[in-house]
């Protein structure tokens, strides 16, 4: 058995520009993680005393930041297609 537990908070930003009068549009997204905490615990016998609680630990502390941009082309109201790049 494996725990893992992330530990953040997400900070997003969500731009849509329509290039009208044509059926489409430039799409700006980007979220951070600030102070980003990761604990993982391995539970997992190789011992034949059982005396390993937990087998090993991870930490790690970091942040990141995703950011996507895409160009829609609107087919009808509700039908779109999408061109995204990362």
């Amino acid at each position: 058995m494996y725990n893992a537990r992330w530990s953040t908070f997400t900070v997003g930003l969500e731009l849509l520009t329509p290039l009208r009068p044509l059926p489409v549009a430039f799409q700006l997204k980007s979220h951070a993680w600030p102070n980003v905490t990761y604990r993982g615990n391995g539970y997992w016998n190789l011992r034949e005393d059982f005396k390993q609680d937990p087998a090993y630990k991870h930490k790690a502390n970091g942040n990141g930041l995703d950011l996507d941009l895409s160009f829609l082309f609107r087919w009808l109201e509700h039908w779109q297609s999408t061109i995204a790049g990362k």
